[in-house]
């Protein structure tokens, strides 16, 4: 309570000196100044005295958090509650510098939740993480604090693990963040509202991820990094591609009806894609992107930022059982068939979401038809002599 001043309050606290001394606290919470939600509760605690420590003269110890829920809130104006508590480049009021100076050289978290609230933009979103168990080592060491961490993205079991360092922080030097590892397994998109709104699926990423800052917007804006992303099951919502590329061909004619729902949906469902990734000035860049669906496959790159701007360039191929009941239907596709017996059509996307255009390269299909041509016709004049 001392340190954190009139942030502070807690109902209980009790001495036990079974396994080694240590403070009991109940009822712990740390109040926004603001009046808005408590930027953490736990209904209990405890600090426990470092007996090796305590020996050579030195008081330090762990605390230890039961099921705290931390509420990270960005309210109408832009402000965000816990900006006050991070780690600064200057000044030893944030909670790391707190924390060393009484004596916290280690942190736990067990069975935690963390609420990231934004109401400065329309309608309230909320992230949400649970079963967050945490710990964190190197408090008052002077070098950076070491951070182990899994979590429940909107799940009750561990689908995220994130480790890595924070600081060094203060004299002067902005407080880094590095995740040397930050995992994610068959994660909801739905947890990420921006891009969540773009696409549908169960996210898996295995990468590292680093930022720096002062405050949350800070952190949150310069975030890079890249690894392997793979989206399973999942859709493109608002826009169907595959129609988009393929239905000028068919004209006022109607699929087969086999083919209806690959050209009828809304959206552009998929079982698969998957790149590479990098992540900068808040753009997710994909360099070998592989999108795979019921009868259908994409290949290409593309990026999509934070406010929604997409570009991508690549190349659809419709299976070669597919291509068949539509060549048969319109003869004219015959031309988009590649040596594999699937239609094939480069393409490419641009615009903000939802307000994107889809646009058939037809230079480069041009350019394609042009050299199958070539080809076949230098196969044909070389082969003439043989059979003369």
């Amino acid at each position: 309570q001392s340190a954190f001043g009139d942030r502070a309050k807690i109902e209980n606290v009790s001495l036990s000196l079974r396994g080694g001394p240590a403070v009991d606290l109940s009822g712990l919470t740390v109040k926004d100044p603001d009046g808005g939600e408590p930027m953490l509760t736990a209904s209990n605690a405890s600090f426990s005295v470092d007996m090796g420590a305590l020996a050579h003269g030195e008081l330090s110890g762990s605390l230890k958090l039961d099921q705290p829920v931390i509420n990270i809130v960005r309210d109408p104006s832009g402000r965000v509650n816990v900006d006050a508590l991070l780690p600064h480049s200057v000044g030893a009021e944030d909670i790391f510098a707190i924390a060393s100076k009484r004596a916290v050289h280690h942190v736990e978290i067990a069975g935690g939740t963390i609420r990231v609230i934004d109401r400065a933009s329309g309608q309230p979103r909320e992230i949400r993480m649970a079963s967050v168990d945490a710990e964190l080592h190197g408090f008052g060491e002077g070098t950076p604090v070491h951070l182990d961490a899994k979590a429940g993205f909107e799940s009750t079991k561990h689908n995220v693990v994130f480790q890595g360092d924070v600081g060094p922080w203060g004299k002067g030097e902005t407080p880094s963040y590095k995740l040397d590892r930050v995992a994610l397994n068959a994660v909801p998109l739905r947890a990420f509202p921006q891009v969540g709104s773009v696409v549908g699926g169960g996210l898996t990423f295995e990468g590292r991820l680093a930022t720096k800052g002062e405050t949350w917007n800070d952190i949150t804006n310069r975030v890079s990094g890249g690894g392997e992303m793979t989206v399973v099951s999942g859709a493109i919502t608002g826009h169907n591609f595959i129609a988009d590329v393929v239905q000028p061909v068919l004209g006022e004619q109607e699929a087969p009806s086999r083919l209806g729902a690959l050209f009828t949906a809304k959206n552009t469902s998929f079982d698969q894609i998957a790149s590479p990734v990098t992540i900068a000035d808040s753009q997710i860049n994909a360099s070998d992107l592989r999108l795979a669906g019921n009868g259908y496959e994409v290949a290409g790159r593309g990026s999509l930022d934070m406010n929604g701007k997409v570009a991508f360039t690549g190349r659809l191929e419709v299976s070669s059982d597919l291509s068949r009941d539509l060549v048969a239907m319109a003869p004219l596709a015959g031309a988009l068939v590649n040596d594999d017996g699937e239609i094939s059509v480069p393409f490419s996307v641009s615009g903000t979401w939802p307000n994107v255009q889809t646009t058939v390269d037809v230079e480069r299909f041009a350019a394609d038809t042009i050299l199958k041509r070539i080809a076949s016709w230098m196969w044909l004049s070389l082969k003439r002599p043989l059979l003369g």
